[in-house]
């Protein structure tokens, strides 16, 4: 019985410290506006299948809770069009000042948000908890943006992102550091063996950042990759957002994933590139898109997005 309660013991502070945050207390509020029989904060999905002009069955039927609605797109991971009514509906809300309803996003989002404060409080010397509180301020700031596309696709994904980048620069902020004696050689008189450098990037999409600045991929293909790869959005509707054409967008994605597979196995992407190395690649774009320009397809149209920051060479 001692032995069960400290192995739990041992395997619970991270997360009980995480759960004081505020992303728990928002939990709690959020259960409390969203409880059976008279939740507060509910969508009438007839009424936006309506409005929206939604052929039937893509959001459920009738007035939903909330919670109901998280548990329900949870069930079905690609109801990528239901996904965006609903949380373009509450954002709207929400940046209306409705009562209510900020809290309802944060509930909404609350799976992703504790996935990325477990992920950056892993191995944390600090309190886990301003990590949590950090997220929370990332996704809050997005969904007040001015910036904020509300009609844009994938807009839950912009505002976990930001609250992802947002644990990331502080985990970062807040991580020292320690200097150690240089190791010249072992107890036993022979020299150190060498070992592989920490990875330099965090996340999928500041690797393909990195490859577009390195030249590997074209810069135009980097909004249009992670729309694909990484927020799941069709190329059928990617191909129309942008008015190019379907069979071009999808080669020249193929290609962007040939390039940057082929960059991780060779270490492009995981460590410093010689210079040579960087020149050359760079020098591949302007033939790219001579290449694409006498094909007769149109570049992409790149989409404004955030300034990298000085770790974008890439980090966060």
């Amino acid at each position: 019985m001692t032995s069960t309660a400290q192995s739990q013991s041992s395997v619970a502070p991270s997360w009980r410290r995480i759960s004081e945050s505020h992303l728990r207390i928002a939990e709690r509020v959020f259960g409390h506006l969203t409880i059976a029989p008279r939740p507060v904060l509910t969508l009438d999905c007839d009424t936006l299948t309506t409005r929206r002009r939604l052929d039937l069955g893509v959001l459920p039927r009738g007035t939903r809770s909330l919670a109901e609605l998280r548990d329900w797109l949870l069930e079905h991971p690609k109801a990528y069009l239901a996904r965006d009514i609903v949380w373009r509906e509450v954002t709207v809300r929400a940046r209306a000042g409705e009562q209510g309803w900020t809290t309802g996003a944060v509930g909404l989002a609350m799976p992703a948000l504790v996935r990325s404060a477990r992920y950056y409080a892993d191995g944390y010397r600090g309190e886990p908890a301003d990590i949590a509180n950090e997220i929370l301020v990332g996704f809050l700031s997005a969904l007040t943006s001015r910036d904020l596309e509300v009609e844009r696709p994938a807009l839950f994904v912009k505002l976990c992102w930001a609250a992802w980048r947002a644990g990331r620069a502080f985990r970062l902020g807040e991580d020292v550091e320690i200097p150690v004696p240089e190791i010249t050689q072992t107890s036993d008189g022979s020299k150190p063996a060498s070992c592989a450098p920490r990875e330099p990037f965090g996340h999928t999409d500041l690797l393909v950042h990195r490859a577009a600045a390195l030249g590997i991929v074209d810069h135009d293909d980097v909004d249009v990759w992670i729309d694909s790869r990484l927020a799941g959005k069709t190329l059928a509707l990617l191909a129309a957002e942008r008015a190019e054409n379907f069979d071009a967008l999808r080669m020249r994605l193929a290609r962007a994933d040939t390039r940057i597979a082929a960059a991780i196995e060779d270490g492009l992407l995981t460590s410093e590139l010689a210079v040579s190395v960087a020149a050359r690649a760079q020098g591949q774009a302007p033939k790219r898109r001579a290449g694409r320009a006498a094909a007769g397809t149109a570049p992409a149209r790149r989409r404004r997005v955030a300034a990298p920051g000085p770790m974008w060479a890439l980090a966060a």
